[in-house]
Order: C-alpha cells, then sequence, then structure tokens
C-alpha cells in the first residue's frame, strides 16, 4: 500500500500496488515513476508519480522499497509524462497579473 497527498496538501489517498519486485522505479526527466512492466509488449504502466525532489535519488528509493531496478525513461516518455502531471494537478496554480 502507498499513501500520498497531491501536491502535498489535501486528504491522503492510498493506492494498492502488488508485490513490489515486480515494480521498477523509472528514471525520468523530472522526476522518477514507479512503474510496472508489461512483459508481453515490451511496455510499462506508470503506477504513480514521485517528487521531483527524489530525481537523483532513483535507487535508494528502489533498494527502501524493495523494487526490482530503476529503468532509464528519460527521453521515452519524459516530456509528455511531466505535461500530463502538471495537468492533472487541476490547475491549482494561477498566474497573476
Amino acid at each position: 500500500m502507498f499513501g500520498y497527498r497531491r501536491l502535498l496538501v489535501g486528504s491522503e489517498k492510498k493506492l494498492v500496488v502488488g508485490k513490489a519486485s515486480s515494480f521498477e522505479v523509472g528514471q525520468g526527466i523530472f522526476f522518477p515513476s514507479v512503474i510496472e512492466p508489461i512483459e508481453s509488449a515490451g511496455k510499462h504502466r506508470v503506477v504513480f508519480r514521485l517528487l521531483p525532489t527524489h530525481r537523483g535519488a532513483e535507487e535508494p528509493v528502489r533498494a527502501c522499497l524493495g523494487l526490482a531496478q530503476v529503468r532509464d525513461m528519460r527521453f521515452t516518455k519524459g516530456i509528455r509524462s511531466f505535461w500530463k502531471f502538471v495537468m492533472e494537478s487541476g490547475g491549482e496554480s494561477s498566474v497573476g497579473p
């Protein structure tokens, strides 16, 4: 089970992720993600994204959570994934005049 708060505020959300050894840490451009590899297709599914402050600490995160390995994903879907993360935040921040 993984608990998190969107943008560090609000109520805690919980996600059941399953057997840790079947997951990996995806090393992204702006932030790492916990991913589930899809063996038959050679692809992966993003289970959840970690905070940008975890960038560069993928190996300690992998060891702490007992995940299989760290996978380099910086140039596959990094920009698109970051944009999706920004858009999912619901426009909670606004730019003043």
